[in-house]
Formats: structure tokens, C-alpha cells, sequence
């Protein structure tokens, strides 16, 4: 079986408040998820997206071993994933190419596990390009922001 998960973040300010969802796809039904984060970055809600989609395909379906596509407009995700940045940054104790602490190290200490694994790839997809997964993910992370009242 074939599992796809489609993963979008946002945030308002940056940081600010913020919103993840994941549309996760398997033998013809589709599960949504989504959450809202008081004080966050876009980037970190593009990661804790796809952390949570994986999340629930390995602890709730039981399906961690079947083939995983994930599809995000994230290049930093992506990029990490493709280019394995993860590896250098790993190598160098979570430093980044300017000597600085990676950003985001929890998350993506949940990820790199997946990155290892045969049956897991990621697919970079254009943000805003009428892709109807993409766009539902983006929907469910932005519906799910709202303003903090201060």
C-alpha cells in the first residue's frame, strides 16, 4: 500500500502564532490534521507538520513500513532531506554551515529517522499552484491561526 501525506505551516509574524496541517492519503480515505502553536516560526510548523503526519501513519495506522511519499512547498525541508544537511549537521554537533546551533534540532531529531528509511522519499511541490493536497494542507495550517489578544 502507498501512503501520501501532504504537509503545509504557517505563521503570522515570524515568530508569532502559528498553524500546521497534514493531509494523510491511504486506500481510498483521507485523514486531516491540524493544530495551532501560540508562539512559533513558519519554518518550524513546516517541520512539526510533517513530524505529526509520520506520527500518525507509524503510531496510529501501524503503517511506518509500507512506501511513504510526503509532499511539501518547504525548501528548507526538502532541501535538508535531498541535499542530507542533516548528516553535516549531525557531524558537526548540531551546527550549522555558520558555526551557529541548528534551528529546530527537537523536530528534526523526530525526522531523521524517517530520512533513513527505504520507503520513505519527499516531494518538493510548488506552493500556491492549484496542487489540491497542498492547498487543503495550507487551508487546515492557516484556518488554524489565530491572533493572539494581548
Amino acid at each position: 500500500m502507498k501512503i501520501e501525506i501532504y504537509t503545509d505551516g504557517s505563521c503570522r509574524g515570524n515568530p508569532g502564532p502559528g498553524g500546521w496541517g497534514a493531509i494523510i492519503l491511504y486506500d481510498n480515505h483521507e485523514i486531516q490534521l491540524a493544530e495551532q502553536c501560540l508562539k512559533t516560526t513558519n519554518q518550524e510548523m513546516e517541520l512539526v507538520a510533517a513530524a505529526n503526519g509520520l506520527f500518525f501513519v507509524d503510531y496510529h495506522l501501524k503503517m511506518a513500513d509500507e512506501d511513504i511519499t510526503l509532499y511539501t512547498d518547504s525548501a528548507y525541508f526538502y532541501c535538508c532531506w535531498k541535499d542530507e544537511w542533516w548528516k553535516k549537521w549531525q557531524w558537526n554537533g548540531w551546527l550549522n554551515s555558520k558555526g551557529l546551533p541548528v534551528a529546530n534540532k527537537g523536530v528534526w531529531e523526530l525526522l531523521i529517522p524517517w530520512f533513513k528509511k527505504s520507503n520513505f522519499s519527499i516531494v518538493k511541490v510548488k506552493g500556491h499552484s492549484a496542487n489540491e493536497y497542498n492547498e487543503k494542507a495550507d487551508r487546515l495550517a492557516t484556518g488554524e491561526v489565530k491572533p493572539i489578544k494581548t
